[in-house]
């Protein structure tokens, strides 16, 4: 949300011995800054009782909660709503529509290669929805999903199932923290002799690190979908020169 928000303002606290980053944006008169929040499983009841006690405002952001890649990004017109700018809000999300309709137009792919997803996460291996965030977007690059899950949200699958899901995918995409073969083999060794593993046609999308030492990816790629799907079209004509993601070496 850069492109809206030029004056944003990264603080530190400590609220109830819980060390926590807080993201304050500049908002309209007559208050000076609002914090604004992530509430991914529940509310932060610590933090947000500690905010309503100094009597600073705060807001839940819920471009989480959206599966379409542009409908995570349309949040940048409600934060410019709140600061007072929803013009230059609407003005900056029309170029990102603009931008990610044109990749989407120019793909032409007369084969479309199926995508397989992810690593186990404690012991289970999940598989997204069929609409959801990362699928729509390698189907919007021309690829193909490798899983059929007509459900609205992720399920488990078994050892058993990933491994003959795995030998058939032309594309492996985002397996766990891995970010060479090597750690890729050592995570899941059963997985190395693939042949996807083998062509090296294995992508993760950890090739920016955001100030903090986390993936860029989670950070900035939300209102910058259009150069996601740039990456995910380089994928699927196994290229390289991407922004957020890296083919493992």
């Amino acid at each position: 949300m850069d492109a809206i928000i030029p004056h944003i303002v990264m603080r530190r606290a400590e609220i109830r011995g819980e060390a926590v980053l807080l993201a304050l944006i500049p908002v309209s008169a007559p208050i000076e800054y609002m914090v604004l929040m992530y509430g991914v499983t529940a509310e932060n009841s610590a933090v947000t009782a500690k905010l309503r006690e100094l009597n600073i405002p705060y807001l839940y952001l819920g471009d989480y909660t959206e599966q379409s890649p542009l409908g995570k990004a349309e949040w940048v017109v409600a934060v410019a709503e709140i600061m007072g700018c929803r013009e230059r809000g609407e003005e900056v999300f029309r170029a990102i529509e603009e931008r990610y309709n044109a990749v989407r137009e120019s793909v032409n792919m007369a084969q479309r290669p199926k995508v397989m997803f992810n690593l186990p996460y404690q012991d289970v291996w999940y598989m997204p929805s069929d609409d959801s965030y990362m699928v729509r977007l390698i189907e919007d690059a021309g690829g193909e999903y490798i899983y059929d899950n007509e459900s609205n949200s992720s399920v488990g699958i078994s050892l058993e199932e990933a491994v003959e899901l795995v030998s058939k995918a032309d594309i492996w995409l985002n397996p766990g923290q891995c970010t060479t073969l090597d750690e890729l083999r050592a995570s899941a060794p059963i997985f190395g002799d693939m042949d996807v593993v083998r062509r090296g046609d294995v992508y993760n999308n950890n090739r920016r690190r955001g100030e903090g030492g986390g993936s860029d990816f989670w950070e900035s790629a939300i209102v910058r979908p259009d150069v996601v799907l740039s990456d995910m079209l380089r994928i699927v004509q196994r290229g390289d020169d991407m922004y957020y993601h890296q083919r493992l070496n």
